[in-house]
């Protein structure tokens, strides 16, 4: 994505006043069904061999960027600002999808390509980057919408895109117009009885469509890159509020933060880590970073060497959301887990489903073999409690024990006389 801005800026700073540009925003759609049926080293190889041969389609004429996952830009400059550019940049891409989305072999194994693209035109749908780029990824998510293989003008969709955009650029004002929040749930050892840490969870208080959960914005904040801004944000925040919650001895011992991938694979990622524990001075080793295992299998090498420099700085990492959609046991070893988070599907059927005791039940052995403490997410009845202990896990998060809180209710909470009794009762 960077080096696709870095692009453009060259082109606005160096074309004349009747020069256009052509940005095609494509995205392939069943990369999630190829990682799942062939792996994810299948999986990576299927999205090399469509790159290389999308390369090779605009050699001479534009450049393809890989922005992440499955989703990928084309940038073609100093084109002739004109009437008929529409209609010229409709004929290429359209060209561009019919070439691009033919089956292409690896090895043995013939695989078909879902495409969908949306076409933006500078300057006539806008000129600067982040704009341009939002739009990109509304219309081509218009196009998806349309069926397989469909490309779309954001000049076709306007109408129909105009509110995604307007939601798009909410979030982008979210945080400088005080609209996000962080809420903190305990993660409980009943070993001990005592509140080991606190995971922050993000809100967006929108003022029309009230609080609204991460599920509702981070996909779209990675998928349009505010998520290293939103994401900066919550570490700045969860810092600055940690030590509050320290000086006035009213926190727990640590406090952890959700990273995406997208955050993880950023430029700079670990600099934006070190400036908000400085700012919040807060000791290194109290801090928490929770990633999901997809980060594990996605890009296992580059996000392995990110992790151990923040290992290094005295970070904690964790592994959440674990068994949710991956085989990642294979890839423990290879990255400095602290912790691991038994997805909470497994908990909510583990009193009905004796093979999800079982998966718990290996899971925990197998992570204690490692050295790793485990966290049972989504407990929410003593039933269950009873169940885990009898598993091997003493660690707990769920409703059960709170629902996410706003710091100053959580850090209130965390002292109050009733929450003391109600853990010594559980872990009674």
């Amino acid at each position: 994505r960077q080096a696709l801005r870095s692009a453009y800026a060259e082109f606005r700073a160096t074309s004349a006043d009747q020069r256009a540009a052509i940005l095609v925003y494509f995205g392939l759609d069943r990369i999630d069904s190829v990682n799942a049926t062939f792996g994810v080293e299948t999986g990576d190889a299927y999205l090399f061999a469509w790159a290389q041969r999308s390369k090779a389609l605009v050699k001479g004429s534009g450049r393809l960027y890989h922005l992440m996952g499955s989703q990928f830009a084309i940038l073609f400059t100093d084109l002739t600002d004109d009437a008929e550019l529409p209609g010229r940049a409709r004929q290429m891409a359209n060209r561009l999808l019919h070439e691009a989305s033919k089956a292409f072999s690896i090895g043995d194994q013939l695989f078909d390509v879902s495409l969908s693209a949306g076409v933006i035109l500078a300057p006539l749908d806008g000129t600067e980057f982040d704009e341009l780029m939002a739009k990109g990824y509304a219309t081509r998510a218009a196009a998806k919408r349309r069926g397989t293989n469909k490309v779309s003008l954001f000049s076709d969709e306007a109408i129909n895109v105009g509110s995604q955009l307007d939601f798009v650029s909410e979030l982008s004002e979210a945080a400088g117009r005080d609209q996000l929040r962080l809420h903190y749930q305990p993660i409980v050892n009943l070993a001990t009885g005592k509140i080991m840490a606190a995971e922050a969870l993000v809100r967006w208080q929108h003022p029309q469509r009230g609080l609204l959960m991460p599920d509702s914005f981070i996909s779209l904040a990675e998928d349009t890159g505010l998520i290293s801004g939103l994401g900066a944000w919550c570490l700045g925040e969860v810092c600055r509020e940690f030590k509050r919650w320290q000086d006035a001895g009213a926190g727990p011992a640590r406090v952890a933060v959700n990273v995406s991938p997208r955050q993880l694979s950023e430029y700079g990622f670990v600099d934006v880590v070190d400036r908000a524990i400085r700012q919040g001075e807060i000791d290194p080793t109290t801090l928490e970073i929770e990633i999901t295992e997809n980060v594990m299998v996605s890009h296992p090498q580059a996000s392995a060497r990110i992790l151990r420099h923040l290992k290094s700085r005295g970070l904690r990492i964790v592994v959440d959301d674990f068994g949710a959609g991956y085989s990642s046991l294979v890839y423990l070893h290879q990255f400095p887990v602290d912790k691991i988070k038994i997805d909470r599907t497994y908990i909510a059927r583990m009193l009905a489903s004796r093979k999800d005791r079982a998966i718990i039940s290996a899971t925990v052995r197998l992570a204690h073999e490692l050295g790793l403490e485990v966290v049972a997410e989504g407990v929410e009845s003593v039933k269950q409690i009873a169940e885990l202990r009898a598993l091997g896990c003493d660690i707990m998060q769920g409703y059960l024990f709170s629902h996410p809180l706003p710091g100053g209710e959580f850090s209130d909470w965390i002292r109050s006389p009733e929450q003391s009794r109600s853990l010594a009762g559980l872990s009674g």
